[in-house]
This record gives structure tokens, C-alpha cells and sequence, in this order.
């Protein structure tokens, strides 16, 4: 499916009480304009939220990031809640895009009468790893994998929080199964 055909968006979430919103591109090179990455992530979200709204779906789990809250004045907290957001002056194209996003998703909720509102539950995870569906290659994977091998250009000294990708999963299914989310 493509996030920016708004009619794929459409079919894809006809006839569903829940869907799970987990795609975004993460390009491994920074692209050479970032609306390449930051069109599919804002406008497939919003995309995927008016073909919630209109199907009244009950619930949509979106998956943003840990890069929409981890560049900003509150980096030393432990705690964040929706009112921190990123700098997006200091972020990266990808970065950008999940800040840009979510704060989306969380406008055009507030846009919605009660009536026609739906809930939203927003994952922020870090680098999701592990097996894929597919067995193809994917960003994070290929990153890490670099690393591994000694292919990656230099030392860098970094850290990184991981999730495994099945217990990402997991989250992602009671987030939208829950009882006790409002």
C-alpha cells in the first residue's frame, strides 16, 4: 500500500473497529529533500486517520518514535508525556517526520466533534530489531548490521534504545485491545 494514495488508505482500513498504523519510511542515506520522507509520515497518517474517522474505527494505534520526544529541553527527564515534543529545528528529515506526525494525529483529534472522535493511542518506541515477515532487508537491520561487520565508516560513540520487534508487536496489540485505555 501506498501511504500517500489516499484511496489505498481508504480500502485498506474499510470494515476494520481497530487498525495499527506502524509504516514510515526510514531512509538509510538522509535523502536529498526531506519532504521525501516527511509526506509519507504526515500525510499517511492523516490519510489513515480521516479512513478511521469516516469507517468509525474504534481505536487506531499509531506507531511514532522516540526521536518525536528525545531532542528537546527535557532530555534529562525520565518522564514525558504529550506536551514534549522534539525541537524540529534540531532534528534530522526522519526525526522531523515523526514529530510533525504525531502532533498531526493528535490535532486532527482534537478537530473531530466528541461524536465523531475515535481513540488514539501513540507508541514511541526506539530502534525496533529483529526477524522480519518478509526476510528482506529493512533499515534498522541494515544500520546494525553495518556496525557488525566493521562496514560502517568510522567508530561512532552512540547509544541507542532497541526494541525487539516482537515485543513492539505485543505493544501494538494491547494497545488496541485494552479495556483499560481511554
Amino acid at each position: 500500500m501506498n501511504l500517500l494514495n489516499e484511496s489505498q488508505v481508504k480500502k485498506a482500513v474499510e470494515n476494520c473497529n481497530y487498525v495499527v498504523h506502524v509504516a514510515s519510511p526510514v531512509p538509510l542515506k538522509q535523502p536529498s529533500e526531506e519532504k521525501d520522507v516527511i509526506d509519507p509520515a504526515f500525510k499517511g497518517t492523516l490519510f489513515v486517520l480521516r479512513a478511521s474517522q469516516k469507517n468509525k474505527v474504534k481505536r487506531v494505534a499509531l506507531t511514532s518514535s522516540y526521536l518525536a520526544i528525545s531532542h528537546n529541553e527535557y532530555k534529562d527527564h525520565n518522564f514525558f508525556d504529550e506536551k514534549q515534543w522534539s525541537d524540529v529545528k534540531a532534528c534530522e528529515p526522519y526525526s522531523k517526520s515523526k514529530v510533525l506526525a504525531e502532533q498531526a494525529a493528535w490535532d486532527f483529534l482534537d478537530s473531530l466533534d466528541e461524536k465523531d472522535r475515535f481513540q488514539l493511542v501513540v507508541l514511541n518506541p526506539g530502534v525496533i530489531l529483529g526477524p522480519t515477515l518478509t526476510g528482506l532487508p529493512y533499515t534498522s537491520g541494515v544500520f546494525l548490521k553495518k556496525i557488525m561487520h566493521r562496514s560502517w565508516p568510522g567508530v561512532a560513540k552512540f547509544a541507542l534504545p532497541i526494541v525487539d520487534v516482537r515485543d513492539c508487536a505485543q505493544a501494538h496489540f494491547l494497545a488496541i485491545t485494552s479495556p483499560n485505555i481511554t
